[in-house]
């Protein structure tokens, strides 16, 4: 039995490689997330434009950055770009009462 299929990808599966392989072969192509749909290559763009967004406002590798949004475009682009600049994603329920989001947002490691 061999250990790796041969359809195995021969690239490393992180965040950045998930994203750049559809646009490099196929960066016309669209996908949909909820009602909103971009092509690979305008996908690309905006979190790049947030990535750069988040350097120029300071955040440097190793910080977190905590993101409060319904499940949304925004939210997804937000997911690639933090990562991609190297920042962790922290991810804040908005759903819990008034008085525990400060709490949560505090804890990025919990």
């Amino acid at each position: 039995m061999e250990r790796y299929p041969h359809h195995a990808p021969s690239y490393p599966l992180a965040l950045k490689h998930l994203l750049l392989h559809p646009t490099h072969w196929c960066p016309e192509q669209k996908f949909f997330y909820r009602e909103h749909s971009h092509s690979y290559a305008e996908f690309i763009a905006r979190v790049g434009k947030i990535a750069n967004a988040l350097r120029t406002l300071g955040v440097k590798p190793g910080d977190a950055v905590g993101v409060m949004d319904w499940d949304s475009h925004r939210y997804l682009e937000f997911f690639f770009a933090v990562p991609m600049c190297g920042a962790m994603l922290h991810t804040v329920n908005i759903r819990r009462r008034a008085s525990r989001p400060r709490c949560n947002a505090g804890y990025p490691s919990a």
